[in-house]
């Protein structure tokens, strides 16, 4: 199987494939947020269906990851990974040498085994993190189970 990854940026484009892995792993019906007007969109395609999607938002000098999300069939299999790679990628080549993200409890590791440093702890459990530089290869991302990339 082969992953295919589209970009889309901000409300220019149709965020409907993002909108509804956000739903189906968040649980609530979500309208676009207003961050997506300022980022770019990641939606990763198996077979032409969407699985995975995570957005990256850049203004006024500010560059952070967030709304890291895999369909309930595909989790534990790498693609939040991938996702938050390919993005923090995307951040590096459009000049951001310092990418940040504010994941809750449930996802700190992820981050941190991308190389992401907690900045501050917030009372819920998440926190601001940060990281320095690229993220090297994006060939073999981790491990995607069952995935050519």
């Amino acid at each position: 199987m082969v992953i295919e990854t589209k970009w889309f940026v901000g409300f220019d484009d149709d965020l409907s494939d993002a909108l509804k892995i956000r739903e189906e792993a968040f649980g609530e019906r979500l309208a676009p947020q207003k961050s997506d007007e300022d980022s770019f969109v990641l939606v990763a395609y198996e077979n032409g269906e969407p699985v995975a999607t995570g957005r990256l938002y850049i203004k006024d000098g500010v560059c952070e990851l967030g709304a890291i999300a895999v369909v309930k069939e595909r989790r534990r299999e790498g693609l939040g990974d991938f996702i938050v790679r390919v993005l923090t990628r995307r951040a590096f080549d459009a000049g951001f040498l310092t990418q940040s993200a504010r994941p809750c409890a449930k996802t700190l590791k992820l981050y941190q085994n991308i190389g992401f440093k907690i900045v501050e702890r917030y009372d819920d459990g998440g926190a601001l993190m940060t990281r320095e530089g690229d993220v090297g290869a994006l060939d073999g991302c981790g491990s995607v189970k069952g995935v050519n990339i």
